[in-house]
């Protein structure tokens, strides 16, 4: 039995020290090294500018007692600058047009961009606004009505500046300022 209890003695000392050299190890001074890992970011490839627009549009209107074809196409033009709403691209829009008469002939053709517009709005606006919109609205007082819209190129957004255009018989243009809903100002253009 002593001798048992000798063997016992051994094996919990043994099992002692190996416990003591364990904490040892894994309490020493750990190793650094100067090296920092780091997962290396991929840059986002830049997205292609978005298209505004892209629309045609034909209204048939009885005008001076005859009957007109009216052909509004707006499309986003990559010749033209691009535009930013801070964090997206766009293209700006090129709008043709293009008044017929019933026989087919062509009364006029004409192509617009925010460019044509410089003369009625603010040149800090128009640099960080499209062409966003141009459509037939009515006949009044002899003349054909159209409006033109300037303004943000987020679709999302109401920013934008409405653009009167008049056109007479004679083929001569009138533009002016148009009315925003949320504002109660029109005011006078500029013929060309």
């Amino acid at each position: 039995m002593k001798d048992y209890i000798m063997k016992q003695n051994r094996l919990s000392t043994l099992f002692a020290l190996a416990l003591m050299v364990i904490a040892l190890v894994g309490c020493g001074k750990k190793r650094t090294t100067d090296d920092i890992i780091v997962k290396k970011t991929v840059p986002a490839a830049p997205s292609r500018p978005s298209a505004i627009g892209n629309y045609k549009q034909t209204y048939q209107v009885e005008w001076q007692g005859r009957a007109y074809s009216l052909t509004v196409n707006l499309v986003a033009d990559p010749a033209l600058d691009r535009v930013s709403d801070g964090s997206r691209q766009f293209y700006d829009n090129r709008v043709t047009l293009t008044i017929s008469r019933a026989g087919g002939s062509e009364f006029m053709h004409r192509e617009f961009t925010k460019a044509s517009f410089a003369a009625y709005v603010d040149a800090d606006y128009l640099a960080k606004s499209a062409l966003v919109g141009f459509v037939y609205d009515r006949v009044e007082a002899g003349q054909l009505r159209l409006v033109a819209s300037v303004g943000s190129p987020d679709k999302m957004s109401d920013d934008y500046l409405p653009l009167n255009i008049s056109i007479a018989p004679s083929g001569s243009l009138t533009v002016s300022k148009g009315t925003r809903l949320d504002s109660g100002s029109d005011e006078e253009g500029i013929a060309e």
